[in-house]
């Protein structure tokens, strides 16, 4: 990312900088840290002749912390960024920056704005303002309205290989066990895990996960029971969504191994194998339950409840 980073670097150097700029691509790890480096950037007062922030002096401590005042993040409410929230967005860019000459935005998931939302966001993209800056984060440009794409800059983040995805989360903190099964499964997936991160906690949850996915695997009704007991505390939508890209990392896996296809780097092949060990799936019935899995998400995704979601996914695998 340094590359990334060096190009905002010179762009405030030379006062380039446009007021909205949209960050796409798998990459969520790469777009928070060029994040982080525009907004060290636009108020270190100690950078060297190229632009680069010093990183040590208090603004540069606080961006990194995510702990400036004239910085804020805009989330999902739900599974939608809604209209009121990006009111209240344009009202507080409307104010004086507090301990800064500048106010940025990231809005994370941009492309899961509504009509109304999206169209309150480009009344202020029309009429940019000095000294404010939007980020928006989003896989693919072409996600967001015509409209809106006209008016920002992109700036594409490739997913980085497995093993730098290992090494970055090792680095903060997470057990390399746990590190290379977030590195397979989706950057902001990966990111919102590690943020709130508790070995034993995700242990726990990866424990109950894999002896669901066993009476899945097994078209064993038993697991509807767990559902109600084991998972019944980690069902929150988005904890949900996330469990289910855990199942289908699992399921990746027992197909890769039923199929004698790519057995190296296989998440959980330990425990894979004992399953298969136990009770042999047919290549038929996990090829469904890819599918499933895959529905189920997207139940959830369109607000179903999610023990009511995951109880359906449970009764038609054991069919």
């Amino acid at each position: 990312m340094g590359q990334l980073s060096h190009y905002f670097y010179e762009l405030i150097h030379q006062k380039r900088l446009v007021h909205g700029y949209v960050f796409t691509g798998d990459d969520y790890e790469g777009k928070e840290h060029v994040s982080t480096e525009l907004i060290k950037a636009l108020g270190c007062l100690n950078k060297d002749e190229e632009g680069q922030p010093c990183g040590v002096c208090e603004h540069c401590q606080k961006a990194q912390n995510h702990q400036l005042a004239d910085v804020v993040s805009i989330q999902p409410d739900g599974q939608s960024i809604r209209v009121n929230q990006i009111r209240e967005l344009k009202e507080w860019l409307s104010t004086s920056p507090i301990e800064s000459n500048f106010k940025l935005a990231i809005i994370e998931s941009a492309e899961t704005m509504n009509p109304s939302s999206a169209n309150a966001l480009l009344t202020f993209l029309e009429e940019p303002v000095e000294g404010v800056y939007l980020v928006l984060y989003t896989q693919d440009k072409s996600n967001l309205l015509p409209t809106i794409q006209s008016r920002v800059q992109g700036v594409h983040f490739p997913r980085a290989n497995v093993s730098e995805r290992v090494a970055y989360y090792i680095e903060t903190g997470v057990s390399e066990a746990h590190a290379r099964i977030f590195a397979k499964m989706s950057s902001e997936t990966a990111q919102r895990l590690v943020s709130d991160y508790e070995e034993a906690d995700v242990t726990n949850w990866f424990k109950s996960l894999n002896y669901f996915y066993s009476t899945l695997a097994h078209g064993n009704l038993h697991s509807v029971i767990l559902v109600q007991t084991q998972l019944k505390n980690s069902l929150s939508v988005q904890q949900a969504l996330d469990g289910m890209d855990y199942l289908l990392i699992l399921n990746h896996s027992m197909l890769r191994i039923l199929s004698n296809t790519e057995i190296e780097n296989l998440t959980q092949a330990y425990f894979i194998n004992e399953v298969i060990k136990t009770k042999q799936p047919s290549l038929a019935h996990i090829l469904e339950l890819n599918d499933l899995i895959l529905e189920t998400k997207q139940r959830l995704q369109a607000n179903v409840a999610p023990q009511l979601a995951t109880e359906r996914l449970a009764i038609l695998a054991s069919q």
